[in-house]
């Protein structure tokens, strides 16, 4: 087992059990426990779990920037129908904006067959995937978030604000009635920000387990959403809030 798959597997182990010990990681994985203790280290250094004594406790906070590799196969099926829906309101010539987050990338197979698109994206991998399915592509500069491999600050914020570009497709870290959507830090929501502000049209496409949560930074761009992509049922406070800013909802 690869060392990021261990992660991951440590991860779900922890998302029923909360907290466990080193020893209980080692049968389980079939790995030493020098191993375990290893990984353990490196998920606390990043931020994502608690070493305790002898194992560890996962922290639940939406604040939490969970590395890339993690999230990307997190509810992979319904990811992919948000994409794919996102997708139908993608047209041959446009100008994109894509975020870097582990929904997002998903669109670039369901697109690569479109005429002439140009995109712009923040996200490293989202790049790299992008050249891959021959797609013209520019990818910003900035400072390199490790845990999102997406690329954020100032000059990040300055090389967006250059452009105009007919759609921004995104995804947040929460969604909820009050605080509208939000993110884990200051420098993700900037750069969300700016994208928006320079957009014809913006989609956000948020899972279900996104509503209803509040994240460290508020994007306070409620108003510049055309569209939300979800699998969410929603509720009448939901479609009420929809209603006020005119957002199309696609339920998927």
């Amino acid at each position: 087992m690869f060392p990021v798959e261990r992660r991951k597997a440590i991860l779900e182990i922890l998302d029923k059990r909360n907290s466990v010990s080193v020893e209980e990681l080692s049968k389980t994985l079939f790995t030493g426990e020098a191993t375990v203790r290893r990984d353990l280290d490196k998920m606390a250094r990043e931020g994502i779990i608690t070493r305790t004594h002898g194992g560890a406790v996962r922290l639940q906070n939406e604040n939490i920037d969970y590395p890339l590799s993690f999230r990307e196969s997190e509810n992979g099926r319904v990811k992919d129908e948000l994409c794919a829906a996102a997708a139908q309101l993608v047209s041959d010539g446009q100008s994109l904006f894509l975020d870097g987050s582990s929904t997002v990338i998903r669109i670039i197979g369901k697109i690569a067959f479109k005429k002439r698109l140009k995109i712009i994206t923040n996200g490293v991998k989202t790049a790299y995937e992008l050249s891959q399915a021959g797609i013209d592509t520019v990818c910003t500069g900035g400072t390199l978030s490790v845990a999102s491999a997406s690329l954020t600050g100032v000059e990040t914020v300055n090389f967006v604000n250059k452009y105009n570009v007919d759609s921004f497709f995104f995804s947040c870290r929460a969604l909820s009635l009050d605080r509208g959507i939000s993110e884990s830090s200051e420098e993700v929501a900037q750069v969300k920000r700016a994208m928006a502000m320079r957009a014809r049209r913006n989609i956000l496409l948020a899972d279900a387990g996104k509503f209803g949560k509040t994240a460290f930074c508020s994007l306070d761009i409620m108003d510049l959403i055309g569209f939300i992509i979800t699998d969410a049922p929603l509720s009448e406070d939901w479609r009420r809030l929809f209603n006020k800013y005119n957002i199309k909802v696609i339920v998927v």
